[in-house]
């Protein structure tokens, strides 16, 4: 492996001006309150400041995935607010400020050096103001980012099955079906050979989420990672990105209270144990769903409900290929609608309407009677080729020189090959058998010029140079997550959640062009 060496310099050149303090021009906190092509400032009403988090918090094997981010602040509800209205942010009062609600957006824009950067985007979840005429007389509000729209989206089952795709177009498909939308500017195209098997034949449970399902497919993406960046975006990076050179994005050197790095055997994973599930579609069409109660139906009434696939072989809730469409069902065949309850009868199938929309795992059944007499969908059968599910594969593998028992599990959902479940668990073990220490940071921005520069590049994803004489930490990391406290819209403080950067670098940074120093 190539040694790291420090970038001298990644930002500026070591000159007294850099190391005056720097403070931002300008400090926007912004409501989307008439929809979001028009952001109105609400900075003038903020009290004491802003706080924001987003990205992947940890930096373990599992962690690949963002949890939900945040920005939160606190607004005038008194007379002294730019309004000079009491309870001008609370939505139930009639004088309250038109669009406050919930479901507005809200983010925070740092202004430096005539750049804008946007450090926290989401949407108001939560908005509580402090009731009583001589109370604190402020209202909290709450935002969430993107990933709270994803774990809330829970109409993942009828989307149809996939074959053969990249990990890329799947989520592509899946952020398609998002409402409100969200922004996905970059999801990185995977290598070849990382296409999943089958996509959303496990979606069985009851409402799926579009975030369950892009953990499985992360999951099923043997390294890779999904997050929300600060301006709101969201980004697949493959397992093979964060293997790439890369440009550092700032470099940091802090002092010994602004580090903590935690090396302890606790961090190291002494067996991986990866888990893929062989599958196949049945070669014929074959009884997929059977209505086990009859629904009556009075004149002119519609009804819309589930119906599941099985395995007839054995049962189990499974996914399907090549269900039967609307325009294959057969009366008779395929359902009977008559005017006797509970039998076979049929007699009224022609003022049935019917309608199929068919996902992976389950069918939505939209049923009519346009006749001018109540009856009874007595029968109904959907055929498919159902996925035949095999017993799990699972491939362990042991650290070199094992010092416990932890353990890692990884479960490839959508992956039936078992050699790549072999590949994946020695990647794991290889990595994380005796991992760097796990590093967080923390640091004023204002201190200097490029402590503000790195604080206002530095996003997740991004890499960054940490120095620290003390404990001798000097190497580059990935930024996995990131918080940040504005204090009186003057002082910017940031922490970072590092991972180490893995992987073969080639740094450029003893040679000086001019002032400057360059790194690759």
């Amino acid at each position: 492996m190539a040694t790291l060496t420090a970038p001298r310099r990644m930002i500026s050149a070591k000159t007294p001006r850099d190391k005056a303090p720097a403070f931002l021009d300008d400090v926007r906190l912004e409501l989307a309150l008439a929809g979001e092509r028009l952001w109105e400032n609400v900075m003038p009403d903020v009290l004491g400041g802003v706080s924001a988090e987003w990205g992947i918090n940890g930096t373990g094997p599992g962690a690949r995935i963002a949890d939900i981010g945040s920005l939160k602040t606190e607004l005038n509800n008194s007379e002294a607010n730019s309004a000079g209205r009491l309870g001008f942010y609370s939505p139930e009062n009639e004088g309250g400020r038109p669009g406050f609600r919930k479901g507005a957006g809200m983010r925070l824009v740092l202004c430096y050096q005539g750049k804008e950067y946007i450090k926290g985007r989401g949407w108001i979840s939560a908005i509580a103001p402090a009731a009583g005429k001589y109370g604190p007389r402020r209202t909290s509000v709450t935002a969430e980012d993107a990933m709270a729209r994803l774990a809330e989206y829970d109409r993942m089952a009828q989307l149809p099955l996939q074959k053969g795709k990249r990990p890329e177009e799947v989520l592509h498909l899946v952020l398609d079906q998002v409402q409100p939308k969200v922004d996905r500017r970059r999801l990185d195209r995977s290598a070849p050979g990382e296409e999943l098997n089958f996509v959303f034949d496990q979606a069985t449970g009851s409402y799926p989420t579009a975030l369950s399902e892009i953990s499985r497919v992360m999951r099923s993406t043997r390294g890779g990672y999904f997050y929300v960046r600060g301006d709101g975006t969201l980004r697949f990076e493959t397992r093979h990105t964060r293997f790439k050179p890369a440009p550092f994005v700032g470099q940091v050197v802090v002092t010994a209270r602004e580090l903590q790095a935690n090396d302890s055997n606790e961090d190291r994973v002494d067996r991986v144990r990866v888990t893929t599930h062989p599958e196949k579609v049945a070669g014929t069409r074959e009884t997929i769903f059977a209505l086990n109660n009859p629904i009556r139906l009075r004149s002119g009434e519609e009804q819309t409900f589930t119906a599941p696939y099985s395995d007839p072989s054995n049962g189990r809730l499974s996914g399907a290929d090549d269900v039967i469409t609307t325009e294959e069902l057969e009366p008779g065949e395929h359902y009977t609608f008559g005017s006797g309850h509970g039998d076979e009868s049929n007699n009224l199938a022609a003022q049935l309407e019917i309608e199929l929309q068919n996902g992976a795992t389950v069918s939505l059944v939209r049923v009519r009677n346009t006749g001018t007499s109540a009856g009874s969908l007595n029968t109904l059968r959907l055929e498919g080729k159902p996925i035949r599910r095999y017993e799990p594969v699972v491939k362990e593998e042991s650290a070199a020189q094992p010092r416990g028992n932890r353990s890692f599990a990884a479960d490839l959902d959508y992956v039936s090959d078992a050699y790549k479940g072999a590949a994946m668990a020695r990647a794991y073990r290889n990595r994380y058998q005796d991992p760097p220490a796990q590093v967080r940071v923390s640091f004023v921005a204002n201190r200097d010029h490029e402590s503000m520069r790195a604080a206002l590049l530095g996003d997740v994803g991004g890499k960054v140079y940490v120095e620290e004489k003390v404990s001798g930490v000097g190497r580059a990391y990935f930024i996995n997550r990131c918080s940040l406290e504005l204090f009186g819209n003057l002082f910017l403080a940031v922490t970072w959640v590092l991972e180490p950067a893995y992987g073969r670098y080639l740094i450029w940074g003893r040679g000086r062009w001019g002032r400057q120093a360059w790194g690759w």
